[in-house]
């Protein structure tokens, strides 16, 4: 049995070393005297230059997830020092560091200081890959991992930690059980930012028409398939920015007429939605899904809700032709949806535009007017709404062939005969 005193300095040098760790990965820069003690208590060579990130990929709540990230992290710690494993040979057992990361993560802190560069991307994926071996042996998880810079030229453990933390973030493109090099995302073209930026605008500044259109689809699918191309963005942005582009397609829905307490429901599970999805490929999946349940909706809805506007449009019309404010923006927010989609449902259901329909309305009541009352032509253009009488008199000769004058006589003298 091990004395206490052997125990006691063991906890001591365990403590000092995770003291070290913290420093490294939290703070810019380490004094260097501060620096010396630390090699000194702990007798380790090489300073760490790279960190190494592995992540639970857990479809399980987040206690679960921890409870087992900290029992791999128990087993990592009781293997990795162990003499004869290729992490031991190739950095020594006192050049390797290992500390938790939030509730999901730990890392492995190497030197690559004295690997020839030809050497340092193989040694690492000779460290991944005996974790993963003794990981997958005992537990049923997929680690994905992420590698930051070698910092060697200038030991800088805090740009380190946030590089892999980065890198880990693309297993949402790659897939879990992914491991992914900083590097390789940095040095990763991004063949044409500037035409992900205009697709993603294009989409929100015509979100209306694109709806309308039964476009917003396929403009959204390549959008995405640009994102995933280049790997543009990570992930938390492309999230945030795809959940902005669904809350305003919804919530246009409104504008067209859709019912609140569809739009609402529709609001609530998005944002549940895309909080879940682990991967890339998932969240395409959902929102093909999304789309194919929001087309037949909509198609029904659209065709129902088209007539149905447009009837009540036609008939505040008719109630109110008389009135000289009358106008497309005036019906349109008297029928709570917005003038662009009242118009387009006017030209779809009527074969003509809004204002073509309203001049149809006041003129057929003026040509009545024309002929069973006594009033002249200004009072009649007032009365069905026209504020100039020689702009009524244009229109009435445009429809009717003479002007209103001339047609009181033509209908007068058809009566006498």
């Amino acid at each position: 049995m091990e004395s206490k005193k052997t125990i006691s300095y063991k906890f001591v040098i365990e403590t000092i070393k995770r003291q070290f760790v913290q420093d490294l990965l939290y703070e810019y820069s380490i004094e260097a005297n501060r620096l010396l003690e630390y090699k000194r208590i702990l007798d380790f060579r090489y300073i760490p230059t790279t960190v190494i990130i592995f992540e639970i990929d857990c479809h399980i709540d987040m206690d679960t997830t921890q409870n087992l990230r900290n029992m791999i992290f128990l087993l990592v710690s009781n293997h990795i020092y162990k003499e004869g494993n290729p992490v031991v040979e190739i950095f020594g057992e006192k050049n390797v560091f290992i500390n938790k990361i939030g509730k999901t993560q730990f890392c492995v802190l190497i030197s690559l200081e004295h690997i020839q560069e030809i050497n340092k991307r193989t040694n690492v994926f000779r460290v991944i890959d005996y974790i993963r071996s003794f990981i997958d042996r005992q537990y049923d998880a997929h680690i994905s991992v992420g590698v930051s810079l070698d910092y060697s030229t200038n030991v800088d453990l805090s740009h380190a930690l946030s590089d892999a933390m980065e890198a880990v973030e693309y297993k949402f493109f790659l897939g879990e059980n992914s491991t992914i090099f900083y590097k390789d995302i940095i040095q990763h073209e991004v063949v044409d930012i500037e035409d992900i930026i205009k697709s993603e605008l294009m989409i929100i500044n015509n979100m209306k028409q694109l709806i309308i259109d039964r476009k917003i689809r396929s403009c959204l699918f390549d959008y995405l398939s640009k994102i995933k191309k280049n790997k543009a963005m990570p992930y938390k942005v492309l999230k945030t920015k795809l959940l902005e582009i669904l809350i305003i397609y919804i919530t246009q829905l409104r504008e067209i007429g859709i019912d609140q307490k569809i739009i609402d429901e529709y609001l609530i599970m998005i944002v549940k939605e895309i909080e879940l999805k682990r991967t890339f490929k998932d969240l395409l999946f959902w929102i093909k899904k999304l789309f194919d349940n929001s087309d037949e909706k909509l198609n029904i809805l659209f065709k129902d809700n088209m007539y149905a506007i447009v009837k009540k449009a036609e008939q505040y019309i008719i109630n109110n032709y008389n009135q000289n404010e009358i106008s497309l923006v005036v019906v349109s927010e008297y029928l709570n949806i917005s003038p662009f989609y009242l118009s387009h449902l006017f030209k779809k259901v009527n074969n003509l535009n809004f204002n073509k329909y309203l001049n149809k309305i006041r003129l057929e009541n003026a040509q009545k007017l024309l002929i069973i009352s006594e009033k002249n032509v200004s009072e009649i253009s007032d009365a069905v709404g026209y504020s100039d009488s020689n702009y009524f008199t244009k229109k009435f000769k445009e429809i009717y062939g003479y002007p209103p004058h001339a047609y009181r006589k033509i209908m007068q003298n058809i009566h006498v005969n």
